[in-house]
């Protein structure tokens, strides 16, 4: 097998790290000289302070030569460096490189740095900045594969947990060191300013904590930096967990332009898939099969400061209203993205890969698929209409039989609804019935 280098050593990152050395690849950690990670006790980096981390029972060794990391993969070990600016990479010549630092942005991984360049969430363009780009929200695209373009960008909004969003995750409220008071199941922090004016101390879970010990004082923290999450592991959203604080490139677009622009949206017979890279904006459409493939028409477009253009006069703008943003190009709205749509309840999750087929010659069309029930709770039907290849649809929540038109951009909408005798299904749109076939 090939070596592998991995960029941070955070909880996510060891969750990487971990399977590849499962995997018999020979894997070298790359970290900061004060790696800050939340869930430390299933995070490789904390042998920076430890000299040793074990999880799920594979050892990472801090080392400081490349005789000791040989020693290391020889010993089924996974060696750790102190390597910031990804020195080693261009000595070591790694048959691929993984950026899992997930400090939200680019902090200096490039194609060049070996045959093969994956990154970790947001803050890259796949094809430009690396080969492939994994997407780390929560939701139905989590782990995705990128080929082209960019993961999900940054909410700046924990995901939610047993009905818990920001309220879970702890920030420091001022700057200092921080000292382990236990480390015995229930984890202490105290938060020592440097002028010993106060005093903070939180008993829940928590993480950007070092034993004194061990590190000579405790680890610095700046203050509002996230220092813990009341959560074992489960977030594929956590804070800096390496080399965060370092100086990186910035993306050209402004992050609350790229959340704007970014994004699933719908119209009358498409389901859009927007993504910002640097300034360019790329758009995908969603074929039969679940296939997203680029929309070259509108896609490329540039950030002009105002919105995103190609050429002189085409432009696309994303307009918020009522709670919504609609995607306008020529004057026109053709699709648009909601913050929330309401639940799609029991019936129609079940029926997901059913094909309904016409009893009428009639009919406008002859086959409706339910393909899928996305994380947005949007019913994404395929049919065989060329005007009409992919239908999204949400449901009325005052009758759960029935969905109507998710996009208000087209008001000559379709609404589909469900007729039952027994186990048979019929769905109706206007006159037309289409009987459910067997799965």
């Amino acid at each position: 097998m090939g070596m592998i280098i991995v960029r941070g050593g955070g909880d996510l990152a060891t969750g990487t790290i971990y399977k590849l050395h499962q995997c018999g690849y020979a894997v070298l950690v790359l970290e900061t000289a004060r790696p800050s990670a939340i869930r430390r006790r299933v995070s490789f980096c904390e042998a920076v302070y430890d000299g040793i981390s074990t999880v799920e029972g594979t050892v990472c060794r801090r080392t400081q030569t490349k005789e000791q990391c040989i020693k290391a993969w020889e010993n089924r070990e996974i060696p750790l460096m102190t390597d910031p600016d990804g020195a080693l990479i261009y000595e070591l010549h790694p048959d691929a490189v993984i950026d899992a630092i997930l400090a939200k942005k680019n902090l200096g991984t490039k194609k060049d740095m070996a045959p093969l360049t994956i990154a970790l969430g947001p803050g890259f363009c796949a094809g430009t900045d690396v080969d492939y780009v994994i997407e780390t929200k929560r939701g139905h695209q989590l782990g995705r594969v990128i080929g082209q373009g960019s993961a999900l960008p940054n909410s700046g909004v924990p995901g939610m947990i047993g009905g818990y969003g920001a309220q879970r995750v702890i920030h420091a409220p001022a700057s200092g060191t921080i000292r382990v008071l236990e480390d015995i199941g229930r984890e202490a922090l105290r938060i020592m300013e440097e002028e010993r004016k106060g005093e903070a101390e939180h008993g829940d879970r928590a993480g950007a904590d070092r034993n004194p010990q061990e590190t000579g004082g405790g680890a610095e923290i700046e203050e509002s930096v996230e220092a813990g999450s009341a959560e074992s592991g489960e977030s594929v959203e956590p804070a800096q967990s390496s080399a965060a604080g370092e100086p990186g490139m910035e993306e050209n677009v402004p992050p609350d332009i790229s959340r704007k622009y970014s994004g699933l949206a719908y119209g009358s017979c498409r389901a859009y898939r927007f993504s910002v890279c640097k300034n360019t904006l790329n758009t995908e459409i969603l074929e039969a099969g679940g296939t997203w493939i680029k929309e070259e028409e509108l896609s490329d477009f540039q950030w002009d400061g105002k919105c995103f253009a190609k050429g002189e006069y085409d432009k696309i703008l994303a307009e918020e209203y009522n709670g919504n943003i609609y995607y306008i190009r020529w004057g026109e709205a053709f699709c648009q993205k909601n913050s929330g749509y309401p639940s799609p309840g029991t019936l129609w999750p079940r029926l997901v890969g059913t094909c309904f087929t016409a009893e009428g010659e009639d009919a406008v069309f002859h086959k409706i698929c339910l393909e899928a029930v996305n994380e947005e709770n949007v019913l994404l039907f395929t049919t065989d209409h060329e005007e009409y290849p992919v239908v999204p649809l949400v449901c009325d929540p005052r009758k759960e039989n029935e969905t109507c038109l998710i996009s208000e951009t087209d008001r000559d909408g379709i609404v589909f609804r469900l007729e039952q005798e027994g186990e048979q299904f019929w769905l109706c749109t206007g006159t037309d019935r289409y009987r459910a076939e067997e799965k």
